[in-house]
């Protein structure tokens, strides 16, 4: 006998009667009633976790489907609408789809030819609106969705009959005993099991004028051991007619006569039809079942659903199922080295935990997530040997920012748990000196040191310390002291009295000290007297040092000053002088850089208050300091940075209005001294303009955008290049006048041959006045020096495109129209088509040409993609014939090739009559030598890239000693067959009866291999 006997009611209840309003039994307004349970369709486009969620807190869960019927109904709820999240998920393992009810079983479906496929992780299942069939769909798309419940507890449905707590239906459909149960199921109820009498006749009643009707008795286990298949009626009562059960032809399954009530045994194949049965009795809160003597799981609220124990508003955190039964995460601590740590030192914060599933964690630090981008940062995993996990987050040196509420988060099946803790960092002790930077003192003037505690609260916990100042290692004596400040000074300094001053506290852990070096003036020695300049008071210093200052009042820095060995001033370097709301910006980005925030609403906020700051900056003051330039670079640079690494969408006119600020003909000033004195320059706004052009373009919905500057004009926009080509500026540059023969500045890249399969987008540039700005060094390496007396110029405005796919080599090239800044005296300047190369950060003429010239306008093709401009470059006699020189080598190589060439061939062709060593040796020779004149023709130009280029001399340099040993091992042999005298003959002879051409060929290519 092979009966399979089912225990449990294995529909999914959600919901509990205090939250409806409407009528008991009922479904709320917008929800769609079908047998006993209730479905509205979310057009709201969700992630499939999240439609989840949002069924969870509408008291449902994800639609599941039982049979085509529901399946129907389902679809009849989303025609006419668009893909449609159902509660499938494969997600645990592949191919093993299960219900997110968790207890209606997987015993339909209604896949699309050549479905399931898993393409690209595709765990989650959706229904297509037009014909209701299904398909699995990666769980992070958004589509719409259906959300199912079951009518609260408390009343029977329509059609169902009432009594006692319970709910009864007779189906008069005909099926065999297990299949009536499964229907029973999918009706959220069970085959009727009969407690007494009572219930027996109340069951009668339904069947009476009816057929043969299954009950929910069963002895399939056990002959004669009746059980109810419900599972928790015990078999305390029987209706059996006269002589029955007698098991006769395996009669195994229980049925009630219509006539009188009575009970038979039947065989379960038989087909009957069959009455189901509800439970709706309500349970104090904590307890399901029938008779209320089941405890209910780790339920959120602690409530459950009266009949099967699911849990009505989700599971406690850690537990998982409908009934929230299964421990999936289990927390044994959350800890930190220590909660009180001084800034500076490292901590550990870790979480020991077990998990029985696959997990991911996330770690907070006042409530933004820090990621793996982070680099101060670390998060790894580790198990010890009993299976405990261990997620760890290492900080190498803790900062004051990492104090306060730390979170993490550790997500599986559905559930997590979350821990928290909160850091308290003591400051790093401050100390400050006066004088602040390295000074001079003249002979004979008093020299006073002033060391202070700047943060008296770094000192917590420590005991029985005391400043000290030392010189050259040995302790002095303070003038004065207290217990946060000390003063030594000396009425009349010496020349003995230079070195090293450093200040420090004894008994501080981790050895804080600052120092500064003092410097007395002998009566013979220059110096420069004190000057007041830039807003700064120079002190004395001693001739051919660099005296360093506190910045303007206005900024924040060190500003510089060298005095010349003539003791003479020279100008002050305010370089690294920036005013402080700047510092405060560049600050907040470091920020989010080192820590890896990628929140979008954290570094959105931050770029866009950083962006307004800076455009109020640049656009109200008349010229920016070279410091304060300095440091704009610098802001935009990591604010690219961030948008790249968050995806954060940032307010780009902002962004290029700080741009067309900077860019200024009034920063020209500050933009040289930038330039000079620091590795950046204007074309670091070109890479960050190009930076940013890629991370927006890679939007397939971006808008078109325009942006009209004073110094610079941009456009986003997108087209399909292979049907339409791009042309900008549009039309003509507005302040060009409309005289025929004079040049505007544009470019025009025609349709291209290459297929695209979409439209495209693309980022067009033109800089108006940055030629007077950008470098004008070039990687022409044949500059003379009397070329060298006369500087180089960008005689053009700047051109730029940029595209969001690699288009490769332009076919057609792109056309580039300049018109010349400079037209006068020109003469002995050559013309170079240039683009801007940025990993060497200079110009280049690679993959550009020359097409048309005059003093008006020049004209340019190149076949790739950046920024384009005019060089204007002094004319040198000996470059311009370089040309002719080039062409006479190649020339020259080529015969050269052809005439060994042919010596080869002629060699092979002849071979059998001339076979010898010495002619193995001259086919070497030959090989070689056209091996080395053809690396040299084909890759003599290729300077652009260093590694390619040391590569390629490497394989001439081994080729020619190739040659080279070639040529000596022929003379060698010569020597030995020929030149000996009649005494050596006889080696001689020796010699040439044995070949000995292999160890020939070893060396003549072996041994330049080890050279």
């Amino acid at each position: 006998m092979a009966v399979i006997l089912v225990a449990g009611i294995s529909i999914l209840f959600i919901v509990t009667t205090s939250q409806f309003s409407s009528p008991v039994g009922a479904c709320d307004p917008n929800w769609s009633s079908r047998e006993g349970h209730c479905y509205r369709l979310f057009t709201s486009q969700l992630t499939w976790q999240n439609a989840i969620l949002t069924c969870r807190t509408n008291s449902a869960t994800l639609v599941d489907i039982a049979d085509q019927r529901e399946n129907e109904f389902v679809h009849g709820l989303i025609k006419n609408n668009k893909n449609t999240w159902l509660g499938g998920n494969d997600g645990d393992r592949e191919g093993s789809w299960v219900w997110s009810g968790g207890l209606l079983s997987w015993n339909y479906a209604n896949w699309k030819a050549g479905q399931p496929d898993d393409s690209n992780s595709e765990d989650c299942l959706m229904m297509y609106p037009e014909n209701g069939e299904w398909n699995d769909l990666k769980c992070s798309e958004t589509l719409m969705f259906v959300c199912e419940r079951h009518t609260p507890v408390g009343a029977c449905d329509p059609n169902w009959s009432s009594r006692e707590g319970h709910c009864y239906r007779l189906f008069t459909s005909q099926l065999t005993w297990q299949n009536a149960i499964l229907t029973c199921r999918t009706n959220s109820a069970t085959l009727v099991d009969i407690a007494d009498q009572r219930e027996n006749e109340f069951v009668h009643g339904l069947i009476k004028n009816n057929k043969n009707t299954w009950l929910g008795g069963n002895d399939g286990d056990r002959e004669g051991s009746w059980v109810w298949s419900g599972g928790l009626l015990s078999w305390n009562y029987a209706n059996w007619k006269a002589g029955q059960p007698d098991d006769s032809n395996s009669e195994d399954c229980l049925m009630m006569y219509p006539e009188n009530g009575e009970w038979n045994d039947l065989k379960c194949s038989e087909t009957l039809m069959f009455v189901c049965e509800r439970h709706i009795i309500a349970c104090k809160n904590g307890s399901y079942g029938v008779y209320c003597n089941e405890t209910c799981g780790h339920c959120r609220d602690q409530n459950c659903h009266t009949v099967n124990g699911t849990c009505l508003s989700g599971c406690k955190p850690g537990y998982y199922g409908s009934q929230c039964k299964t421990c999936v995460l289990k927390v044994f601590a959350f800890e930190a080295t220590s909660l009180v740590i001084r800034e500076g030192t490292p901590v550990d914060i870790k979480l020991f935990f077990i998990s029985t599933r696959e997990y991911k964690f996330q770690w907070f630090h006042a409530d933004y997530e820090v990621t793996n981008a982070s680099t101060r940062y670390k998060m790894v995993m580790s198990k010890t040997d009993n299976g405990t996990s261990i997620s760890t987050l290492h900080i190498a040196k803790a900062l004051q920012r990492d104090e306060g509420h730390w979170k993490i988060k550790v997500i599986s099946s559905g559930t997590y748990v979350a821990r928290n803790l909160s850091l308290n960092v003591i400051p790093r002790l401050g100390l400050m000196m006066e004088p602040m930077f390295d000074f001079s003192v003249e002979e004979g003037e008093q020299l006073t040191i002033h060391c202070t505690i700047q943060n008296p609260e770094s000192l917590v916990n420590i005991e029985n310390g005391s400043l000290v100042l030392t010189k050259e290692g040995i302790n002095l004596t303070p003038s004065s002291s207290t217990q946060l400040s000390m003063t030594w000074y000396k009425g009349t300094s010496v020349v003995d009295d230079s070195g090293v001053y450093t200040c420090l506290y004894t008994t501080y852990p981790d050895p804080v000290s600052v120092s500064v070096y003092a410097t007395v003036i002998a009566q013979e020695q220059k110096r420069c007297k004190n000057e007041y300049s830039e807003g700064i008071l120079w002190n004395t210093t001693l001739a051919s040092t660099t005296k360093e200052e506190p910045c303007p009042s206005h900024q924040k820095g060190i500003a510089t000053r060298k005095c010349n060995l003539e003791g003479v001033w020279e100008p002050p370097n305010l370089i690294n002088c920036t005013t402080e709301t700047f510092l405060n910006a560049s600050s907040q980005l470091d920020t989010i850089l080192e820590d890896g925030i990628t929140d979008p609403e954290k570094t959105s906020k931050t770029i866009d208050n950083t962006l307004q700051v800076m455009n109020n900056l640049t656009s109200s003051t008349p010229e920016l300091s070279a410091g304060d330039l300095r440091s704009s670079i610098d802001i935009l640079e990591k604010i690219v940075n961030v948008t790249n690494s968050s995806r954060t969408n940032i307010a780009k006119e902002v962004f290029f209005s700080v741009v067309d600020n900077m860019l200024s003909s009034n920063n020209s000033k500050s933009w040289n001294a930038v330039s000079e004195q620091t590795e950046k320059d204007a074309s670091s706004l070109l890479k960050s303009i190009d930076r940013l052009s890629e991370v927006v373009i890679q939007n397939d919905n971006i808008n078109a955008t325009r942006f009209t500057g004073s110094n610079f004009e941009l456009t986003i926009n997108k087209t399909k290049i292979d049907e339409t080509g791009i042309r900008f500026p549009g039309i003509i540059s507005k302040d060009v006048s409309k005289e025929p023969d004079v040049f505007s500045t544009f470019f025009e890249l025609e349709k291209q041959e290459r297929r695209m399969d979409k439209a495209m987008s693309y980022v067009a540039v033109i800089y108006k006045n940055i030629a007077d700005i950008l470098p004008s060094s070039s990687e022409r390496p044949d500059d003379t020096e009397e070329s060298s007396q006369r500087k180089a110029f960008v005689n053009s405005r700047v051109l730029s495109l940029s595209t969001q796919a690699n288009i490769g080599p332009l076919n057609p090239p792109l056309n580039l129209t300049f018109q010349n800044i400079q037209t006068n005296n020109l003469s002995g300047m050559l013309t170079l088509c240039v683009s801007w190369n940025f990993t060497i950060n200079k110009w280049s003429e690679q993959g550009c040409k020359l097409v048309k010239r005059d003093t008006k306008g020049t004209v340019c093709e190149c076949n790739h993609l950046t920024n384009f401009a005019i060089l204007m470059r002094p004319y040198s006699e000996k470059s311009e014939d370089e040309h002719f020189l080039k062409t006479m080598s190649l020339v020259g190589v080529v015969l050269s090739i052809v005439f060994v060439a042919m010596t080869f061939i002629i060699y092979i062709l002849t071979w059998r009559f001339i076979k010898s060593d010495q002619n193995i040796m001259m086919l070497n020779l030959c090989a070689s030598l056209v091996l080395a004149y053809v690396v040299f023709i084909s890759s003599v130009e290729q300077t652009d890239n260093e590694g390619l280029c040391v590569a390629i001399t490497a394989v001439l340099h081994y080729l020619f000693l190739v040659t080279f040993f070639n040529m000596l091992g022929m003379g060698i042999y010569y020597f030995m067959s020929i030149t000996v005298t009649y005494y050596a003959m006889y080696v001689a002879n020796n010699f040439k009866s044995k070949s000995r051409i292999h160890w020939f060929l070893v060396g003549t290519w072996g041994i330049p291999l080890a050279l």
